[in-house]
């Protein structure tokens, strides 16, 4: 009788939980006690079971890192043209937690493991061939490799936050033009049609993409309208 009292004294002291017979940890760490105790002895002796407030879990948790785009030149395709050369493919991280909770809540999260799956980056091939077309128009007969369709609009020297000089230093003139490098390449000779020659010599930050600004001393006096055009890309 006096080890059941100092077994139960120490049980309430240490604050433990019994669950299917099986002692806490803080119990089953202490002397002379036994770590599973026979079925039904709490019940007899009217000591209440309690079940554990703390629980642990795994937790996976997932980042997926995109993947980058890379160009090469290749002299096997035609200037302008674009081809894949390998498709891309996300990388991921994989972090795995030990998450721990009391009465449901969560009040510690450790990394157990990482797993970094590394992306694969997409390349896509730039066409730098010239094959050379004939195109005649009224100024004369041309060689031209490449023709756009683009959104052309106009402006002057006088423009809002212009300085009356190109990107190139030229004065903003009619037969001047202002590009995204991107599409077309500064220094390009151009026949715009329905404007004539043009050379690509400026920049702004509204021409991005496939549009382009055409050079006028005075738009005022000018004769273009604003719209969709066919742009060829002359062998200078």
């Amino acid at each position: 009788m006096q080890k059941l009292i100092k077994f139960i004294s120490l049980l309430s002291l240490a604050g433990g939980a019994v669950v299917n017979g099986q002692l806490s940890n803080s119990l089953a760490k202490m002397d002379n006690f036994p770590q599973y105790v026979e079925p039904g002895f709490f019940a007899y002796h009217n000591i209440p079971v309690t079940r554990s407030v703390f629980s642990q879990e795994k937790q996976l948790e997932e980042e997926v890192i995109p993947f980058g785009i890379s160009y090469e030149d290749s002299d096997r395709l035609e200037w302008g043209k674009r081809q894949l050369k390998q498709k891309g493919v996300n990388g991921l991280i994989r972090r795995t937690y030990l998450i721990s909770l009391w009465r449901g809540e969560v009040y510690d999260k450790q990394l157990m493991e990482k797993e970094v799956t590394p992306p694969v980056p997409e390349i896509v091939l730039r066409g730098t061939k010239k094959v050379l077309r004939k195109l005649t128009v009224p100024e004369g007969s041309f060689s031209y490799f490449a023709q756009k369709k683009l959104f052309a609009t106009s402006y002057d020297g006088r423009c809002l936050g212009c300085s009356g000089l190109t990107y190139l230093g030229t004065p903003v003139r009619h037969g001047v033009c202002a590009v995204d490098p991107k599409v077309i390449p500064l220094g390009s000779l151009l026949y715009v049609e329905g404007y004539g020659l043009c050379r690509a010599e400026d920049i702004g930050g509204a021409v991005k993409g496939n549009r382009i600004d055409l050079g006028f001393e005075d738009v005022r006096t000018g004769f273009w309208s604003a719209g969709w055009t066919k742009v060829y890309l002359l062998v200078d």
